[in-house]
């Protein structure tokens, strides 16, 4: 169901409901939904989940309406079974060169690492490869002169793989990220296959926010065509630790 329909559904103002929280709605939902029970099942978000979280069930009246958490709805359905690895996946774990990933464990850190719906959402499209690259939007006709990576000069295809795990421009920039970490945060950090970058699954919750919003900032420069540089990399990580858990802030703040 679209927002403006949801919206329209409910009786509620652009006010009551933001884009960015019915998305992360529908992400939470989706992350736990159990398709063979109707009350537990993402494609009833609208009928059987929303109505009984939104209102108070003492009254009817809006102004006693209470907002909905993620976690409320996550509380109410039941864990995926990974049994059966959906593509996206299974290319992940060719990429990285590893086999039986833990995709439940990662996904319950992903909601875990930030407070900040936009990375949560952004990392979630990269983990099932539905996030933006120029060959795709070459392919959807959205990009007219050419589908090859935009900073580097290789004449490969700029693709979700070629962004994050072969660019000569996202390898120089990584050197800069990991030396940061080693410096300040986890001397024996190592990460040559990328595994923490995509799964932020360190166990230093300031290691995977870093990668969190490093993976948000080279999709954004990719998209915009603009070079990686570090300043602006530390403007966003100063930025998304607006509202954050005091753990991140106060151990990432005398850094950034």
């Amino acid at each position: 169901m679209s927002l403006s329909a949801f919206r329209n559904r409910h009786q509620l103002s652009t006010g009551d409901l933001s884009s960015v929280y019915y998305g992360s709605l529908k992400l939470s939902v989706r992350r736990f939904s159990n398709p063979n029970n109707p009350n537990k099942c993402y494609s009833n978000l609208a009928e059987k989940i929303s109505l009984k979280l939104w209102q108070n069930s003492s009254t009817d009246n809006r102004r006693h309406n209470k907002p909905i958490k993620g976690r409320e709805i996550r509380e109410h359905l039941e864990p995926i079974n990974w049994a059966t690895k959906p593509p996206p996946l299974l290319q992940w774990e060719t990429d990285l060169f590893l086999r039986d990933m833990d995709w439940g464990t990662i996904f319950t850190n992903l909601f875990q690492t930030t407070n900040n719906h936009r990375l949560i959402q952004h990392h979630y499209k990269l983990l099932y490869r539905i996030s933006t690259c120029r060959y795709m939007r070459f392919r959807m006709g959205i990009e007219k002169d050419s589908p090859y990576c935009s900073l580097c000069s290789s004449g490969h295809l700029e693709t979700i793989r070629h962004i994050y795990l072969e660019c000569s421009s996202t390898n120089i920039f990584l050197s800069l990220v990991n030396n940061f970490i080693t410096s300040y945060i986890d001397r024996s950090y190592y990460d040559p296959t990328r595994f923490f970058l995509i799964t932020l699954t360190h166990t230093d919750c300031r290691v995977n926010f870093l990668n969190s919003v490093c993976i948000w900032y080279l999709s954004r420069q990719f998209q915009t065509k603009d070079p990686l540089t570090w300043e602006k990399y530390k403007y966003y990580i100063k930025l998304y630790l607006i509202g954050e858990k005091a753990q991140l802030v106060n151990g990432l703040k005398n850094y950034v």
